[in-house]
């Protein structure tokens, strides 16, 4: 359900999570039907979207993942990688035809 902010803008109602990973190799590609508002509290993440190059996220950097575009991410420190993520509907993760991007 969505609630106006009085200016005609439906506000956006948020489901969040934390996801913590260990040191990994690529992880099995997903895709959310929300979109995926995400801020890297600890460790180095590499994430990577279909069609995209791999993007490295450092402790405390944004990112924002696009409703239904598979994605696969590792963490590459030995410190593990606590992600803060915030989505605009229903949480799910989906697997997508089995592999890695």
């Amino acid at each position: 359900m969505s609630h106006s902010l009085g200016l005609g803008i439906p506000s956006i109602v948020l489901a969040m999570s934390s996801l913590v990973m260990a040191q990994s190799g690529p992880q099995e590609a997903a895709l959310a039907t929300s979109a995926e508002r995400m801020v890297l509290v600890s460790g180095q993440l590499d994430v990577a979207y279909g069609g995209q190059e791999p993007a490295m996220l450092s402790p405390g950097m944004y990112a924002y993942g696009p409703a239904r575009l598979a994605h696969s991410a590792s963490c590459r420190s030995a410190d593990p990688c606590v992600l803060f993520i915030a989505f605009e509907g229903p949480v799910d993760a989906i697997p997508t035809a089995g592999s890695n991007l």
